[in-house]
């Protein structure tokens, strides 16, 4: 996390109060501006307006995490615990002349990220693996603290590969860019790996749920698989209607091609009509098909 780009309005009257340009001092739980004045007001900009946050020594706002940090005699901080993203913004800190003189703060909070990628280099929160098959997931984080010595793998809430030779984990670290990724393999799954695993780089965590399977998929996952199918027929079919009325309304008579083709356009078919009745009889078969085959798993 890190404040930036402080813009000062009213700089000549802050110097001939022998006040110096504020301090940034950001640790990693809290963020704190620093600046000596009589009397300050401390107010965070919310889309077209300011929120008022503190006056004074009197603090106007519900967040407990936000408060002012006054010391004696005149020292005037904004101290804001456990930042998150939702802290970012601009802050103003006013003075209290006529008119108002502000300094504007833009702070910018960059928080750790981690993601779960499959095989294929998908982000994924869920997989089904058969038994004696390989499990092979990657765990990818950013904008971690130079200072986290690792990233960890745990099933449940044991780190892994906790003693266990199936399971391999390897970790690759860029220090300069603040990125790791953490790569998790078990080879020859049986049912007890099925559980929650976790990726975790400092306070940041991603999981995803794996499930070992003797050999069909769940009832869950068949019903998912099969309401795709069937919407994807639905879909071809409707295209496929569709088509076909689009070739119509360019013909004087759709009824003139399906009862009498041969006299329709002096002798000669629609072509185009003919194959969209083709296509469309074959898309509603497959669909009544389909809906027939998921009517007997239901069934069954």
């Amino acid at each position: 996390m890190t404040g930036v780009n402080g813009m000062v309005h009213g700089r000549d009257e802050m110097r001939k109060r022998g006040c110096p340009l504020p301090k940034f001092v950001l640790p990693v739980s809290r963020f704190m501006v620093v600046h000596r004045v009589e009397q300050v007001s401390w107010l965070k900009r919310k889309k077209d307006s300011l929120q008022l946050l503190t006056v004074g020594n009197t603090t106007y706002n519900s967040d407990s995490r936000l408060g002012l940090r006054f010391r004696y005699p005149n020292n005037w901080r904004l101290g804001i615990e456990s930042v998150n993203k939702g802290d970012e913004g601009e802050y103003q800190c006013q003075l209290s002349t006529h008119p108002p003189k502000a300094l504007v703060y833009h702070v910018k909070v960059i928080a750790p990220a981690v993601v779960i990628l499959d095989e294929n280099g998908h982000t994924v929160t869920e997989r089904h693996y058969k038994v004696d098959s390989s499990l092979h997931l990657t765990c990818r984080a950013s904008h971690i603290d130079k200072l986290v010595e690792n990233v960890v793998w745990l099933k449940g809430d044991r780190v892994l590969p906790g003693g266990d030779s199936r399971i391999k984990v390897k970790l690759t670290k860029n220090q300069t860019s603040g990125e790791a990724t953490a790569y998790l393999s078990v080879l020859s799954v049986r049912k007890g790996d099925s559980g929650n695993y976790t990726c975790r780089a400092s306070q940041a965590t991603s999981t995803i749920a794996v499930h070992v399977l003797n050999g069909e998929l769940p009832a869950a996952v068949q019903h998912e698989s099969s309401a795709n199918r069937l919407a994807v027929a639905s879909s071809q079919l409707a295209t496929t209607v569709l088509m076909l009325i689009s070739a119509a309304a360019t013909s004087s008579s759709l009824i003139n091609v399906v009862m009498f083709p041969t006299s329709y356009h002096n002798g000669h078919p629609s072509l185009v009509l003919i194959l969209g009745l083709s296509l469309t009889l074959l898309a509603l078969a497959r669909w009544l098909f389909l809906i027939i085959s998921e009517a007997k798993l239901m069934l069954a």
